[in-house]
């Protein structure tokens, strides 16, 4: 299967490539009253609102760095599409299931991690 590679701090994520809709560079957002750190705001993506979170700020506490390769990766879930803001993703591998393994770490408060 096909995945895009990315990187939160030191370490580096992948989410599969048929999860995502569209990769566009930083956005411009409104920002949202009242919303949590990690909600960067409002922008708009094909005509329709789309809520950009930042996943540095979410998962490290700091916000993604303004970067060439700093991306949203427009998803769509079941609720509706979000951008996820991300560092460094630069290219698409194609990773077979084997090759990923799990930590046997549970977090029930971080189910976005997968």
């Amino acid at each position: 299967m096909l995945y895009f590679l990315f990187q939160l701090g030191d370490e580096r994520y992948a989410l599969a490539v048929n999860r995502v809709r569209r990769v566009l560079p930083r956005m411009l957002t409104r920002p949202l009253a009242q919303a949590p750190a990690a909600v960067v705001g409002l922008a708009t993506f094909a005509g329709r609102p789309l809520v950009l979170l930042d996943l540095c700020q979410r998962v490290l506490g700091r916000p993604c760095r303004d970067r060439m390769s700093s991306r949203v990766m427009v998803v769509q879930l079941s609720a509706g599409r979000v951008g996820l803001l991300v560092e460094g993703l630069t290219r698409a591998v194609s990773l077979s299931e084997e090759q990923f393994f799990s930590s046997g770490v549970e977090l029930p408060e971080a189910r976005f991690l997968g």
